[in-house]
């Protein structure tokens, strides 16, 4: 069989430190051990909330639409959708014929899930269902702690003077600038910009 890797991140995801090249060896793996040959990688930065929007993964789809690849793989459900109805609109679009027999062309390293066969595809319905529960309550939680912000008159959004980047930029930042780096050499390692690495100098106390 002929396979096309899909991986995802989301914004906030990549600045947790979630990795596309994780997701896509996993996958790889994955591949090697079922002996399907690999013809494309496919990667998103963008939300879960639509598939429409992610260029990357429509062209997955077609790829395997047109017959160019029998499967999609991803890490992970979660990586293709957290919405039930746009799961099950997919089994619809992938269903694909082979050898006589009738399968979906999507399949998951993380969760195993086999969709040539009807349990396969409860399974997988279920752990859809509970990836769209999943970021509802998270939507919830974080629309209760913005309503009970404002009800104790706090504005959310961030404090002043609290810094936005993770503690290991910081250190980098202010090693790499005690060790006579230019501000170009820090932008191009540590990926921030020249105002990030001033404010972090100064609440470093290290430059005026």
């Amino acid at each position: 069989m002929k396979a096309v890797i899909y991986a995802r991140v989301s914004t906030e995801e990549q600045k947790k430190g979630w990795s596309l090249k994780a997701q896509i060896d996993a996958c790889r793996k994955y591949c090697e051990m079922k002996g399907w040959e690999l013809i494309e990688i496919c990667t998103d930065i963008k939300s879960a909330k639509e598939i429409k929007g992610r260029s990357e993964f429509q062209r997955a789809i077609r790829l395997v639409k047109e017959g160019s690849a029998d499967v999609l793989i991803a890490w992970r459900l979660d990586r293709i959708t957290r919405n039930t109805k746009d799961f099950l609109f997919l089994c619809e679009e992938l269903t694909k014929k082979k050898d006589g027999s009738e399968y979906v062309g999507i399949t998951t390293v993380v969760e195993n899930i086999d969709l040539t066969t009807a349990i396969g595809r409860a399974f997988a319905t279920i752990v859809a269902a509970m990836a769209q529960l999943e970021r509802e309550q998270i939507s919830e939680r974080t629309r209760l702690g913005l309503q009970k912000a404002r009800e104790a008159g706090k504005k959310p959004g961030w404090k002043k003077g609290k810094s936005r980047i993770p503690e290991w930029k910081k250190k980098k930042i202010i090693e790499m600038h005690k060790s006579g780096a230019t501000y170009a050499e820090i932008r191009e390692e540590v990926k921030v910009g020249s105002g990030t690495i001033t404010r972090t100098l100064r609440q470093a106390k290290v430059m005026d």
